[in-house]
């Protein structure tokens, strides 16, 4: 008896659909698998007394849900045995008063009308009653109050079209691009109430909301998919809203205090019309009936003023593609989202208007524009899927893969973690930081920034091997490590400095296998830093680079730090390895001027502190920290370069780690990759089409990249 589902989630995949609307399956009980003739009778019973195929469909799965519970026949069920089955769901499983209702219904269908017992009485015995509120009359006041108190626009945008318009809620969840007329301000509801089409009058404000809605999901069908917070992800970016959402964000605005319908889950879905709950009609809400089979729907590219098709055409002005959380990818008339805003967002909201300021930007700068604008999105194309037993269809667009992209380098860096782990050797790990004195920072600024990246990992690596191979220390004439470039502190600022991953183990001038002494030890920080002074200013003179002589008398920050294993140091570098900046979890709020993130105050002890500064200085800060363009961030030296594999098992076998014999196990990326899953059944979808990469879209076209770098000079530091 544990194993008792609600008939809202009983499901059958064997069966076929009829009347599928846009992302409802709905199927007709005749041409179920029928375990038993009294269900097959059943279902001729609710045939000829229903038209409706979900009210059929709704009644059937409520009886197949109580034979699946007895696993017998319910022709051959007893009025106690129905007793015992409806105290059961009400008091152990927890079922609403409507789904108990909907099961008595039924049930009285297939016992008294079908098999003929009238004589029952455990029908006349079942009583429910809601324990919420009936609907709440609410005044045009409070209905105003109602929407600005809906954070998330992907809610606040239905309830206000269904106020306004007089839908239904799966009437408003099941709407399309094509049935928006923007020209005429007008909707067009298919398939409503007694399956009938009926043309609606949009207010001009309303046909903003949806177009600027649309803007940020860019969804090629649907206008209300199921993106939850920020751009839609590919496997959910053809299924519908969940019709459960809606309503229970409306349940959390009914408490003590704020406005709000109430009323029962099943009446906020299916009520006659939601518009009905509120005491002043909304204007032009009244419904005009469709004439015919309908007027001919909007053709893609032929109606300027409503909602854009696919692939629109870019027009000057126009921001590109946003993430919910972006109210500055279009103009807005409602208020903007603060709830869980997320890094491309942030930056898809606030790059419109740091353009516009005709920033100085290098060209690698505009290709991370672009990726950042451009990312899983139809301007790189992609997949459509469908689904054949549920008619469901996904859209996978493409990612940038750009290290600057915030929602891209999942993958990446996994395998990077994946991959290094597997590298490492039986011997402790240590940590150890690089940093520059900022009278040096001006080195990165320009066009020699990538060879002065090259000389600072250089005269790292350098000073660290001449240190990993004197014989007070570690004595090895071959060592091996892994540096990593970070350039931003906590803050964003820009902070130029190495992380080094280095095993106390090498190979020493005899070619014997050591090991360090000790997991606390690995060399003497002051003659590490005089080292890395000296190198760093060997290599600036050899490209007659000059600096401030101050600069040389000043302390090098190195730093180091024993890690053990190393497993928490690669993982800890692994997650800026293939992407970069600031994770999601660290943006705390945004609005249309500024954001607010937080970050950890080393000075004081790595106390958590908040920072609020202008959206455009946080996307200055940002792009600040794109690399040149082939500049490498990770770099391998010794035993641990790819290429040095010999050696690097030699080691680790000599201490201690198991060596692996034969070929190694074929990887998942060499196999194909399956097929998504369907976001309904669960069943692998089929590829209907490659969709083409739409290039000609610009987000900006008022500002435009350099065509040629510019020249090449040497850099000349001086003290302020």
């Amino acid at each position: 008896m544990n194993n008792t589902k609600s008939p809202q989630q009983s499901n059958h995949q064997d069966q076929p659909t009829i009347n599928t609307r846009a992302g409802r399956r709905q199927r007709d009980p005749l041409d179920y698998n029928h375990p038993y003739d009294s269900m097959r009778r059943y279902a001729e019973l609710l045939a000829l007394r229903h038209d409706c195929g979900r009210t059929r469909h709704s009644y059937y799965r409520a009886m197949r849900v109580l034979h699946e519970h007895f696993v017998a026949d319910p022709a051959t069920l007893g009025e106690d045995q129905f007793r015992d089955y409806i105290l059961h769901v009400k008091t152990r499983k927890g079922w609403k008063p409507n789904t108990i209702r909907q099961t008595v219904a039924c049930a009285r269908i297939f016992f008294i009308e079908m098999l003929g017992r009238p004589e029952w009485k455990v029908f006349s015995q079942i009583c429910t009653r809601d324990h919420e509120a009936l609907p709440a009359v609410l005044t045009r006041e409070q209905v105003t109050l109602l929407l600005r108190s809906i954070r998330l626009r992907r809610y606040r945008i239905p309830v206000k079209l269904i106020y306004c318009a007089g839908l239904r809620l799966s009437e408003c969840l099941s709407l399309t691009v094509d049935d928006i007329l923007g020209e005429e301000r007008k909707l067009m509801v298919r398939d409503g109430k007694g399956n009938k089409d009926r043309m609606v009058p949009l207010g001009r404000e309303m046909v903003e909301d949806l177009r600027s809605y649309w803007k940020f999901h860019r969804h090629p069908v649907l206008i209300f998919p199921n993106a939850g917070r920020g751009p839609c992800s590919p496997d959910k970016l053809a299924a519908r809203m969940a019709p459960g959402g809606l309503p229970d964000a409306l349940v959390l605005l009914a408490a003590p205090g704020r406005p709000g319908p109430q009323g029962t889950r099943h009446s906020r879905r299916h009520g006659p019309h939601a518009a009905a709950q509120f005491r002043h009609a909304p204007h032009r809400s009244g419904c005009e009936p469709a004439h015919g089979a309908g007027p001919a729907r909007t053709q893609a590219g032929q109606d300027d003023h409503g909602l854009s098709p696919p692939h629109p055409p870019q027009r000057a002005g126009q921001p590109g593609i946003g993430g919910e959380d972006d109210p500055g990818a279009a103009p807005l008339t409602t208020q903007p989202d603060a709830v869980a805003p997320r890094v491309i967002g942030v930056l898809r909201r606030f790059l419109p208007e740091y353009l516009r300021s005709r920033p100085s930007l290098t060209p690698v700068q505009w290709r991370a524009i672009r990726a950042i604008t451009q990312c899983r999105t139809p301007a790189l194309g992609g997949h459509h899927y469908a689904c054949g037993p549920c008619k469901e269809e996904v859209f996978a667009f493409h990612s940038c893969n750009h290290k600057a992209c915030p929602q891209c380098g999942r993958e990446a860096t996994r395998e990077w973690v994946e991959r290094e782990l597997a590298k490492r050797v039986n011997a402790p790990y240590f940590m150890v930081t690089f940093t520059l004195p900022s009278e040096l920072r001006g080195l990165f600024f320009g066009p020699m920034a990538k060879a002065a990246y090259d000389i600072f990992f250089a005269a790292a690596a350098q000073a660290f091997q001449d240190c990993l191979s004197n014989p007070k220390w570690l004595g090895a004439a071959t060592s091996g490590f892994t540096a990593i470039l970070h350039t931003w502190n906590q803050q964003l600022l820009f902070h130029p400095h190495l992380h080094v991953i280095v095993p106390a183990a090498g190979i020493n001038p005899l070619g014997r296998v050591i090991v360090g002494k000790s997991d606390k030890f690995l060399v003497h920080i002051p003659a590490l830093q005089a080292c890395f002074r000296h190198q760093f200013r060997v290599r600036l003179k050899a490209l007659d680079w000059k600096a401030d002589p101050a600069v040389w008398r000043t302390g090098w920050g190195v730093n180091i730090q024993p890690f053990g294993t190393g497993v928490a140091a690669i993982k800890y570098l692994g997650a800026y390895v293939c992407r970069t900046a600031i994770a999601d979890s660290r943006i705390l709020a945004s609005d249309t001027e500024s954001v607010t993130f937080q970050w950890k105050n080393r000075a004081k002890g790595d106390r958590i502190e908040t920072s609020t500064i202008p959206g455009v200085e946080f996307v200055r800060r940002y792009l600040r920290h794109v690399l040149p363009r082939k500049m490498h961030a990770v770099r391998y030296y010794g035993f641990c370069h790819p290429a040095a594999k010999a050696k690097r098992e030699r080691i680790a076998f000599q201490t201690g780690m198991p060596l692996l014999l034969g070929a190694p196990a074929s990887s998942e990326a060499d196999d194909p990759a399956p097929p998504p899953a369907c976001p309904r059944c669960r069943k692998p979808m089929t590829l209907v089409r490659a969709l083409k990469a739409h290039r000609s879209f610009m987000p900006w076209p008022m500002c435009a990249p350099p065509n040629k770098a510019p020249p090449k000079c040497s850099p000349v530091l001086r003290s302020s």
